[in-house]
């Protein structure tokens, strides 16, 4: 066997290994897993019989049997550094440092082995650092619960490139599993085809969101001010927006629901709507917008000038944005199906009917998992695929919700009748004068 097709795996979970933690070998999420857990005093219960399998996909389901699992190879607690103690090991690194580069810059060759490996800031150990080392392999990266001394820059702290999935999405990954749906049926094999009910709701779906698509043409222009910047999010936006409303009332899953109920999705639910659409237009290389404004002229617009933008909204941007790119691979029927579960949200305030809207979301939710079994044929594959590509909505819904914080504060009088309307605020002439409603179905 070649030492590619050699990878170590966790004996925790299964996924790859990056070496030995704790003196166990384990991948990178269950070596930060035990070291956040191993020295807790609080109980762990589990609530099924003790015996839960733990693989890459059930590990985070019960914390109890994971952490047993992680005592079972061999893994010490008694490893675990204290806060002093990594105080301590970074000052020696820093040390270390220093004496390198002052041997280095003195044209003095050192032979400390420090300088073939990297200090992994979830335990605070040192782990090799080869080429066979792949980081985009790690399939659940977790967040340590304190940073501790690491310095992070602001622009990038909320770690744009984790693979963390959420707890939530976990969560309703397995409501869905025991929701009886109306267009269900039972299969076992993932090569089956789409049976009636589930074509007939795609057809519809992607039918509506042909809104969306817009011509090729050529870019003219790139953004180089903030004048710039705001002048084509003023005008694209509000245009996404009767994009979006335009594609609703092509549903019939939302034309069935109450009008108040229809107004709350657009209007709470409107900022993370275009941004799941702006994504067919960023180009995460170039990390770059291409906005077409006429049949004639596309224009660029930077992630970069995203900085410019109060309550550090560039982070999130960045987080979403960069996230979402590495797991939609550009296919459009799941940037639709995305649309429709982001469109019906149960979450959205002053809802009437959240069971209603909720099964309209697992419908399409179901819709996703199926296609994604179609696409992969492979049932361990398409279920990473879908806990993935559900997680990059917890950043939507964050993003949507800081730019909506955002807008709030501006001034209402430089806004158009939809958008103030969208996000509820008012000038002081719309006080003294009858308004008209824009959000009618």
């Amino acid at each position: 066997m070649s030492d590619q097709e050699f990878v170590k795996k966790c004996l925790v979970c299964g996924d790859k290994a990056i070496g030995n933690n704790f003196d166990a070998l384990s991948c990178e999420s269950c070596k930060a897993f035990f070291r956040r857990n191993a020295i807790k005093t609080k109980e762990l219960k589990c609530h099924f019989d003790d015996n839960c399998h733990i693989d890459v996909l059930t590990r985070r389901f019960c914390k109890k049997c994971r952490l047993r699992k992680c005592f079972d190879i061999g893994m010490k607690k008694d490893w675990i550094l204290s806060s002093e103690e990594k105080k301590e090991r970074k000052k020696k690194i820093e040390t270390n440092k220093k004496r390198r580069k002052h041997s280095i810059s003195s044209g003095i060759n050192t032979s400390d082995s420090s300088t073939s490996s990297v200090t992994s800031p979830e335990s605070g150990s040192i782990v090799p650092f080869n080429d066979d080392f792949d980081l985009n392999h790690i399939k659940a990266l977790e967040i340590p619960d304190s940073f501790g001394d690491i310095e992070l820059d602001d622009n990038n702290s909320d770690e744009e490139n984790s693979d963390e999935i959420s707890d939530l999405v976990y969560q309703k990954a397995a409501e869905l599993e025991f929701t009886v749906l109306p267009i269900a049926r039972p299969f076992t094999d993932s090569r089956y085809a789409f049976n009636e009910l589930e074509g007939n709701k795609l057809a519809e779906l992607f039918n509506a969101t042909t809104f969306f698509i817009d011509p090729k043409v050529p870019v003219t222009s790139q953004a180089m001010t903030q004048q710039d910047m705001n002048k084509i999010l003023c005008n694209k936006v509000e245009d996404y927006i009767l994009k979006v409303i335009k594609m609703s009332k092509m549903l019939s899953s939302f034309n069935n629901i109450c009008e108040n109920d229809k107004i709350s999705l657009i209007k709470f639910g409107a900022m993370d709507l275009v941004y799941i659409r702006q994504v067919s237009i960023f180009d995460a290389e170039t990390k770059q917008w291409k906005y077409v404004m006429d049949n004639q002229n596309s224009v660029l617009l930077s992630l970069d000038m995203m900085k410019e933008l109060p309550k550090k909204i560039f982070s999130k941007y960045k987080r979403f944005f960069l996230k979402i790119s590495k797991e939609w691979e550009t296919d459009p029927v799941i940037l639709d199906l995305l649309t429709a579960i982001v469109l019906f949200d149960p979450n959205r305030p002053r809802l009437q009917n959240k069971e209603l809207i909720k099964l309209q979301q697992y419908i399409y939710m179901h819709l996703l998992q199926r296609y994604l079994q179609l696409r992969y044929q492979s049932e361990s594959d398409s279920k990473l695929k879908f806990l993935k590509l559900l997680n990059t909505l917890i950043d939507l819904n964050v993003l949507g919700q800081t730019k909506r914080e955002n807008v709030k504060k501006k001034d209402p009088n430089i806004m158009s009748p939809l958008m103030k309307e969208i996000f509820e605020v008012k000038s002081q002439s719309d006080y003294n004068s009858v308004q008209n409603t824009y959000l009618v179905f």
